[in-house]
């Protein structure tokens, strides 16, 4: 089985991803923190540096690997459902779930400080325009895990577990 969480930045995807996993009995493989291990630095550095579209390459790089590997629960970066054919290949090796939290939720999730070492989420304004271009990417999830404001991962991760077991889709 291979899960591949979706999601904005925010939404949970790295945390609620580790708790999954355990429950499930599966490895743990985060897209991001792959990226920064590959380049040898953080995120917001490898943007500084190389750009958004070298990042984005190599978040598809990191996205075949975890195609390529076993059964895993797999925490995807924020925009790489958008990502031509990613959405695709993760529906084609696995089930999809989106970890779906409102826009004031993840506002209040990405504080200030966070969101400086959020490249794309610098400022208010164009953090809720880049959740909107994203929305339409992230309802093609095969599966959608409401995520309120106070929602432990615990929570989370035991509502993606009975999504999963009534999914008659869930691979």
């Amino acid at each position: 089985m291979k899960v591949f969480l979706i999601g904005f930045m925010g939404s949970g995807k790295s945390t609620v991803g580790g708790r999954l996993a355990r429950r499930l009995g599966l490895p743990f493989v985060d897209l991001d923190a792959e990226i920064v291990r590959a380049a040898g630095c953080p995120i917001a550095e490898i943007f500084e540096r190389f750009g958004e579209e070298e990042f984005r390459r190599m978040e598809v790089e990191a996205l075949h690997s975890a195609l390529s590997g076993a059964a895993a629960v797999v925490a995807t970066g924020g925009g790489l459902a958008s990502q031509e054919g990613a959405f695709e290949a993760m529906e084609a090796a696995g089930t999809t779930v989106w970890l779906d939290p409102d826009v004031e939720t993840v506002l209040r999730r990405l504080a200030a400080g966070e969101r400086r070492v959020r490249p794309l989420a610098r400022d208010e304004e164009s953090l809720r325009a880049l959740y909107a271009r994203r929305l339409p990417d992230y309802r093609r999830a095969r599966i959608r895990v409401p995520v309120a404001a106070t929602d432990s991962a615990d929570e989370v991760a035991r509502r993606v577990v009975t999504a999963l077991e009534d999914s008659p889709c869930a691979t």
